[in-house]
């Protein structure tokens, strides 16, 4: 079985998502080209554990190896 929460609380606007502080010991899920790119960096996302190998509109295969792969890992946030 899968929970999923959704947040109570929204925050958008320029530079929302280079200030947002990102909870210690997450999950970030991206493409391969955002690390490229400088996103990881520009997000601190120094605490987090980065997964990129998603395909572009992914697959629900690829959701399922990615809830695989991570089944037994405690993270904070996904």
């Amino acid at each position: 079985m899968f929970t999923i929460k959704q947040p109570s609380t929204i925050i958008f606007g320029k530079y929302s998502a280079q200030e947002y502080k990102f909870p210690k010991d997450s999950l970030v899920v991206t493409s391969v080209g955002a690390k490229s790119r400088g996103w990881l960096e520009y997000l601190k996302l120094v605490d987090c554990y980065h997964y990129d190998n998603v395909e572009s509109n992914p697959s629900i295969e690829t959701t399922e190896k990615i809830i695989s792969e991570f089944s037994d890992s405690n993270f904070s946030n996904i």
